[in-house]
């Protein structure tokens, strides 16, 4: 068998998005046992576009850009801070 199998869900094959158009404002992270791990990010991502992801691995690589560059961004926002430790890297370290 060569080539990648298309992905299925539901029945229905991934055809491809000729535009996405993303926005992500603020992401607020609860922790129940430890509320001094609460934590807000503000993305602040506006109109961020992708065109003509023909494959799910489009997908993953424009998402994985996209979070590295929110990533990127939230460090230098919070490089200056007080606190040794931003609200990305606490939601980062959470996640684990």
């Amino acid at each position: 068998m060569e080539g990648k199998v298309p992905a299925r869900t539901n029945g229905f094959e991934f055809g491809g998005i000729e535009k996405l158009v993303v926005n992500l404002g603020q992401v607020n992270f609860t922790d129940l046992q430890q509320p001094e791990n609460n934590a807000q990010l503000h993305l602040d991502v506006k109109d961020e576009v992708a065109r003509n992801l023909k494959t799910s691995n489009d997908v993953e690589n424009w998402t994985m850009a996209l979070l590295m560059r929110i990533t990127l961004q939230q460090g230098f926002l919070h490089s200056g801070q007080a606190s040794k430790t931003s609200p990305l890297q606490k939601l980062l370290e959470q996640m684990k």
